[in-house]
């Protein structure tokens, strides 16, 4: 059953909510994770913001337009309140120093997983796409990518998932 009045009237609210609510900010392109400690991008903003921890408790300090300023406004509010907190690194011209990736595998089908603080091997069936297999949990990550090799190969999909090539010793070598 149709009530013409009542789809008028949530015709009317949607006109209403498009100019009332303003539309969300443009998504930034490209990197979203900072280089920095202390600095994350936030989308509602389109900003770095700059989060400080201390214990349990988490301090917002304030929004930046450029990721470096964000990062030194970090060190600078750390300095100021003595906190023991670990600082953005400088080098000897006084340039930040980025963080290195550690999260990032230089191998095929192994990645970080923080939640076990261990490389975690794994692969997509090529039944589904949204199934995966995991392989295992390794701390180090060169036992991950041959463990990654092996599962693949048994499972016969070398010719559908990258296997990590190998050098003459048998370890996995990273990918170009």
């Amino acid at each position: 059953m149709k009530f013409p009045k009542i789809e008028k009237f949530r015709r009317k609210i949607v006109k209403y909510r498009a100019i009332v609510s303003p539309p969300p900010p443009p998504r930034q392109p490209g990197r979203k994770t900072s280089r920095f400690i202390g600095v994350s991008w936030y989308g509602h903003t389109s900003n770095w913001r700059v989060i400080l921890k201390v214990g349990n408790k988490s301090t917002t300090i304030g929004y930046y337009d450029d990721e470096e300023q964000a990062a030194l406004a970090y060190n600078a509010y750390v300095r100021r309140h003595d906190l023991g907190n670990q600082l953005n690194p400088i080098d000897a011209n006084g340039k930040l120093v980025p963080k290195a990736n550690t999260t990032s595998s230089r191998f095929w089908g192994v990645s970080w997983y923080a939640a076990r603080s261990k490389w975690r091997a794994g692969y997509r069936d090529g039944s589904t796409p949204s199934k995966k297999v995991e392989v295992g949990y390794y701390s180090d990550e060169e036992v991950a990518a041959f463990f990654y090799n092996e599962a693949v190969i048994a499972a016969g999909l070398e010719h559908l998932r990258v296997v990590n090539r190998v050098d003459a010793s048998g370890r996995p070598l990273p990918k170009d």
